[in-house]
């Protein structure tokens, strides 16, 4: 059997950030917000998690990479949130979320995602580490995240 040839092989586009939110989380906003996530994501075959901790939104996404950037360019032009930073963006060659139109993770998981290197979203704040430790911190928590949901 001849070896596959990587060019021909799909690629997934996998993009993480952190937003500070504008207002608290009621209940009715996280399940609108997540109901058109579900919904937009489904209809661009995006998968991913969302996490959002002490007016923090930590995202995951991973699909098309023309149709991340989209959703991505819409989350920045969405003004319920500021400060958005690019924490991962990177190719892989399968998704770590493949059922999950749009996961939801509490703000009690997120210490046992980040290898407990984490207490909160927070941790990632800006100014609160140097912008190459936020990454860091921020790309191992992804990569935990995906490990944890590889697993299951």
């Amino acid at each position: 059997m001849p070896p596959k040839d990587r060019h021909l092989m799909p690629t997934i586009r996998q993009l993480a950030y952190i937003s500070s939110s504008k207002l608290p989380l009621e209940p009715t906003l996280l399940s609108d917000i997540l109901d058109v996530s579900v919904r937009n994501n489904t209809n661009d075959k995006i998968t991913g998690v969302l996490m959002h901790h002490d007016m923090l939104w930590f995202q995951i996404l991973e699909g098309d990479a023309s149709l991340v950037g989209q959703c991505y360019q819409r989350i920045c032009d969405d003004d319920r949130h500021t400060n958005i930073s690019l924490t991962l963006d990177c190719t892989v060659e399968s998704r770590a979320f493949p059922s999950w139109n749009m996961g939801y993770v509490g703000p009690d998981e997120i210490g046992a995602h980040s290898g407990h290197a984490l207490k909160s979203l927070d941790d990632l704040r800006p100014g609160e580490m140097t912008l190459d430790r936020r990454h860091c911190a921020a790309r191992e928590l992804s990569l935990q995240m995906f490990k944890t949901f590889q697993e299951r």
